[in-house]
């Protein structure tokens, strides 16, 4: 089902609550234990821990849990688990690497619409407020989520703007989740409002968004398949 270069998501715990994938890439399979690098984000897992894996069987998006066994940061040479079942354990350029077994039967995930899609490798900004050039972390049909260094607490509303393909999508957000990082930044977590007479083009920019990141993923899985 999974062969080395193929492109899949992962998920786990409150990500998976969210819905929120994180996309990787299949290092090597040995048997039943596979190898994976996370291509960004913020996701942390240790060994031990349940995921679900996304990833395209006969032409069908599918899920499936998986077991960690094993797990190799190679930005910081950490590990956590059986490191012997790591297929790659020298992965460079890229997220932690996560050695798993699969467990039970893939099932139909065809609801990908709805989930929320990581865009970190996709270099997509966008404007918070006053502030310009804000990374895009993740996106879905009607929020998403950026850091910035201005200040806001749950339930601002705040204008913001996302940027893709030379268009601009332009409106208000509420904030509903703030997470305080390293030097000063924040990671907010925003839904689009609804605005009257259509002046908002926000949540028809999260959508395109969303759909040309899942798209593009996708045709990688397709193509492996």
């Amino acid at each position: 089902m999974l062969s080395k270069g193929a492109e899949v998501f992962v998920t786990c715990g409150r990500d998976a609550d969210k819905r929120i994938l994180h996309p990787a890439t299949v290092l090597a399979v040995s048997g039943e234990v596979f190898s994976i690098q996370l291509s960004g984000g913020d996701l942390t897992v240790s060994a031990g821990a349940t995921v679900l894996v996304f990833f395209d069987l006969n032409r069908q998006f599918t899920k499936q849990s998986a077991s960690v066994v094993a797990v190799h940061d190679p930005r910081t040479g950490c590990g956590d688990g059986d490191a012997s079942q790591l297929a790659a354990p020298g992965a460079k350029n890229g997220g932690p690497v996560f050695g798993c077994r699969l467990v039970g039967q893939p099932i139909s995930a065809e609801s990908r619409e709805s989930f929320r899609v990581c865009t970190v490798v996709a270099n997509i900004t966008g404007d918070l407020g006053i502030e310009k050039n804000c990374p895009l972390m993740d996106v879905s049909a009607t929020g998403f989520a950026m850091i910035a260094k201005s200040s806001y607490k749950i339930s601002d509303v705040v204008a913001a703007v996302l940027r893709h393909e030379g268009k601009e999508f332009r409106g208000r957000a509420v904030v509903q989740s703030v997470k305080e990082l390293p030097g000063g930044r924040f990671r907010y977590g925003l839904h689009c409002m609804e605005e009257r007479h259509g002046e908002s083009s926000l949540r028809k920019g999260c959508q395109q968004i969303s759909m040309a990141c899942q798209r593009a993923q996708l045709r990688r899985l397709a193509a492996n398949a």
